[in-house]
């Protein structure tokens, strides 16, 4: 049984502090309590492979419903690869979430940017998409991380983004590590 499994069997029986919701990019974290340096049994993943931002809208009741102290979302990369949604079906999708959370949630909900990824093209999109995002988060009292703007400011990165990804749009152990640390400052900024 993996770390993740018991974690999920642990959830039942004591509630997590720290949940994360979205897609395999969130999934590919595994346990974040142990990319924190928190108890491992204090966090929950649940990102999903394939998750779209509609349905890791859905995974919000099941964040609620355990009552964490925060939940973190990442979410949007499959939305780019899926033709048939425009910029404003994901940006009615993200006022669904935004709405949900603030009727049903008392955890502090944070937002990640949704990333860039090594093929540029999407770059422009991406950006305009963020702006969406990071004004709805803000506007309604919740932090944003801007994942992008740490990836940006690294050396080398806009001449070879390949090394903050596994296979150009999955994260490497690098981005991880960035945006674990990201998320540790924002925490303890929070609790300071």
């Amino acid at each position: 049984m993996t770390l993740e499994q018991i974690t999920a069997k642990v959830s039942h029986f004591k509630n997590p502090d720290y949940i994360f919701i979205g897609d395999s990019i969130t999934a590919g974290g595994r346990n974040w309590g142990l990319r924190l340096g928190l108890v491992p049994f204090s966090t929950y993943n649940l990102g999903y492979n394939g998750y779209t931002t509609r349905q890791v809208g859905g995974s919000l009741d099941k964040a609620i419903k355990l009552s964490p102290r925060y939940i973190f979302i990442m979410a949007g990369t499959n939305d780019l690869f899926d033709k048939r949604l425009s910029d404003q079906d994901i940006e009615e999708d993200w006022n669904k979430i935004i709405q949900q959370a603030k009727q049903e949630n008392t955890a502090q909900l944070i937002i990640t940017s949704l990333p860039i990824m090594a093929d540029k093209t999407y770059d422009k999109r991406i950006i305009k998409i963020n702006n969406f995002i990071k004004n709805l988060a803000t506007s309604n009292g919740y932090k944003f991380i801007d994942l992008n703007s740490v990836l940006l400011s690294q050396d080398n990165l806009n001449f070879d983004r390949n090394q903050y990804f596994s296979d150009g749009v999955h994260f490497s152990e690098l981005t991880y590590k960035l945006w674990s640390k990201e998320i540790k400052e924002l925490l303890q900024n929070e609790n300071n």
